[in-house]
């Protein structure tokens, strides 16, 4: 039987990791749907820049968020402490709202080529919302000290997958000398 908080801690972790994907589709979309864009004036070279930030940010997101064990996230206090990786996404929340209503106005003032666009714009809204709101869970649980509480659940349900795994592999082993 899963212990409830480390269940609890799943959902924000795939909720985290919904909202990096998200936002990093929300980066990407606008190039897919105006292929004919310039980016000949200096507002729309800061805007491709601030896309390109964003997405190396969710993509370094995702790798947190999935426990790739490339020592650049390991070894980072940055990602691993609760609190600072709170901020961290609450801040992305937050530069990713700000560009989805600069997104919209362009799109209102005739800016953007395609009204396709302003959709764009409200998804990428609600994927930076999901993302302030994962990175202020974030923060709380580290303000409140819950990080070294998650990480001791999270080994004991490795230990009892562990014990699962040799379990099933005796029982098959017992089955095929019971079968021959």
């Amino acid at each position: 039987l899963q212990n409830p908080l480390l269940w609890l801690f799943h959902l924000i972790n795939g909720a985290a990791m919904i909202a990096s994907f998200c936002l990093l589709m929300t980066q990407i979309i606008p190039f897919i749907v105006e292929k004919d864009q310039e980016y000949s004036t200096l507002f729309a070279t800061l805007n491709l820049f601030l896309k390109f930030y964003i997405s190396l940010f969710c993509i370094a997101f995702l790798l947190v968020e999935t426990d790739v064990p490339l020592p650049m996230i390991r070894n980072s206090i940055i990602f691993q402490s609760f609190a600072s990786r709170g901020f961290l996404y609450s801040f992305l929340g937050l530069v990713s709202t700000v560009e989805s209503y600069s997104d919209r106005v362009q799109s209102f003032l005739g800016k953007s080529g395609n009204d396709n666009i302003t959709w764009a714009a409200i998804f990428m809204q609600v994927s930076a919302w999901l993302m302030l709101a994962v990175g202020l869970t974030y923060f709380a649980m580290g303000v409140l000290c819950l990080q070294p509480l998650v990480t001791r659940m999270k080994e004991d349900e490795r230990e009892q997958w562990r014990e699962y795994r040799i379990v099933l592999k005796e029982w098959k082993r017992r089955q095929a000398t019971t079968a021959a």
